[in-house]
């Protein structure tokens, strides 16, 4: 969010959406193997996050995830404004704390 002119309503707009989507994919398929997967990877992280991210879109992918949160998940590309889950609207202003 580092240059943004309002980082907290960049993160609404930028980051949850996605992060919720990627929570509730995990919910709709949690095991205990994907469990120690996803551990293995953040422990990956430390040494090549690359790898790690190639590991999450591989988790993704196994598990039948849509393209546009397999493609969001490598994160090569510029994150652009999204509907959170279960709204047909972006995000317009900050959500006071």
């Amino acid at each position: 969010m580092e240059g943004a002119d309002d980082p907290d309503l960049d993160y609404n707009q930028l980051i949850r959406p996605w992060k919720s989507r990627l929570g509730l994919f995990y919910i709709d398929h949690q095991s205990f193997l994907l469990d120690l997967r996803l551990i293995f990877l953040t422990a990956l992280t430390i040494v090549s996050r690359e790898r790690a991210m190639l590991g999450v879109h591989k988790i993704l992918e196994d598990l039948g995830a849509d393209e546009q949160l397999k493609r969001v998940a490598l994160r090569r590309e510029k994150l652009e404004p999204y509907p959170p889950p279960g709204a047909t609207k972006i995000v317009t202003t900050r959500t006071k704390q």
